[in-house]
């Protein structure tokens, strides 16, 4: 997922149809585009990097905690991008005024 998003970050992607952030707000200008894919890239950029980090921090759960690791992981992942998104829309509807 954070791999994904670097063009978007970078404003490498020109408006299109079929990759990015594609939203009313985003489709109004190529300055909006480019300004709402950023924004929106660097938030799952950010989202992707701490959810490597959760993985990798599995490999070193000691094994009385691995059930609860296992368990909550993934509540966890899924929170994270609910708040990655929660984030794009607010930021997207105070851009878009």
């Amino acid at each position: 997922m954070a791999a994904l998003n670097l063009p978007l970050v970078m404003r490498k992607v020109p408006m299109n149809r079929f990759y990015g952030f594609r939203t009313e707000v985003a489709f109004r200008s190529e300055q909006a585009w480019y300004d709402v894919n950023a924004s929106g890239g660097w938030t799952l950029l950010l989202t992707g990097i701490l959810m490597v980090l959760l993985g990798l921090a599995g490999f070193h759960i000691p094994e009385q905690y691995r059930s609860a690791y296992d368990r909550y992981a993934p509540l966890i992942v899924v929170g994270l991008i609910s708040l990655a998104l929660l984030r794009f829309v607010l930021w997207s509807r105070r851009y878009g005024g």
